[in-house]
Protein backbone atom coordinates (compact mmCIF):
# COMPACT_ATOMS: atom_id res chain seq x y z
CA UNK A 1 0.00 0.00 0.00
CA UNK A 2 2.94 2.46 1.01
CA UNK A 3 4.36 2.27 -2.82
CA UNK A 4 1.13 2.31 -4.43
CA UNK A 5 0.41 5.53 -2.53
CA UNK A 6 4.29 7.29 -3.65
CA UNK A 7 3.33 6.01 -6.93
CA UNK A 8 0.56 8.42 -6.91
CA UNK A 9 2.60 11.02 -5.11
CA UNK A 10 4.98 10.91 -8.17
CA UNK A 11 2.30 11.01 -10.33
CA UNK A 12 0.28 13.82 -8.86
CA UNK A 13 4.20 15.60 -8.43
CA UNK A 14 4.28 15.25 -12.30
CA UNK A 15 1.28 16.59 -13.35
CA UNK A 16 1.62 19.29 -11.11
CA UNK A 17 5.01 20.27 -12.89
CA UNK A 18 3.72 19.87 -16.48
CA UNK A 19 0.47 21.87 -15.41
CA UNK A 20 2.53 24.85 -14.15
CA UNK A 21 4.43 24.37 -17.15
CA UNK A 22 1.11 24.62 -19.01
CA UNK A 23 0.40 27.92 -17.36
CA UNK A 24 4.07 29.55 -17.71
CA UNK A 25 3.38 28.81 -21.36
CA UNK A 26 0.25 30.15 -21.73
CA UNK A 27 0.76 33.40 -19.79
CA UNK A 28 3.63 34.00 -22.21
CA UNK A 29 2.09 33.31 -25.03
CA UNK A 30 -1.27 35.89 -23.89
CA UNK A 31 1.85 38.69 -23.40
CA UNK A 32 2.76 37.66 -27.14
CA UNK A 33 -0.66 38.32 -28.17
CA UNK A 34 -1.06 41.25 -26.45
CA UNK A 35 2.04 42.81 -27.78
CA UNK A 36 1.09 41.83 -31.36
CA UNK A 37 -2.21 43.51 -30.79
CA UNK A 38 -1.37 46.48 -29.03
CA UNK A 39 1.22 46.49 -32.11
CA UNK A 40 -1.41 45.80 -34.73
CA UNK A 41 -3.53 49.05 -33.15
CA UNK A 42 -0.51 51.19 -33.02
CA UNK A 43 0.08 50.32 -36.56
CA UNK A 44 -3.81 51.48 -37.48
CA UNK A 45 -3.60 54.78 -35.73
CA UNK A 46 -0.96 55.69 -37.83
CA UNK A 47 -2.40 54.45 -40.79
CA UNK A 48 -5.83 55.95 -39.95
CA UNK A 49 -4.05 59.45 -38.83
CA UNK A 50 -2.27 59.10 -42.52
CA UNK A 51 -5.53 58.65 -44.11
CA UNK A 52 -7.41 61.49 -42.42
CA UNK A 53 -4.21 63.97 -43.41
CA UNK A 54 -4.68 62.65 -46.69
CA UNK A 55 -8.26 63.57 -46.85
CA UNK A 56 -7.74 67.10 -45.56
CA UNK A 57 -5.40 67.64 -47.98
CA UNK A 58 -7.28 66.52 -50.64
CA UNK A 59 -9.91 68.68 -49.37
CA UNK A 60 -8.42 71.89 -49.34
CA UNK A 61 -6.18 70.99 -53.14
CA UNK A 62 -10.11 70.40 -54.50
CA UNK A 63 -11.36 74.03 -53.18
CA UNK A 64 -8.12 75.51 -54.43
CA UNK A 65 -8.77 73.72 -57.77
CA UNK A 66 -12.57 75.45 -57.40
CA UNK A 67 -11.29 78.63 -56.93
CA UNK A 68 -9.44 78.46 -60.35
Amino acid sequence: MDATHTKIDAVEAKLSEKIDAARIELKQGIEKVDKTVDLTNRKFSIVSEGLMTSQAEIRELQSVNNLL
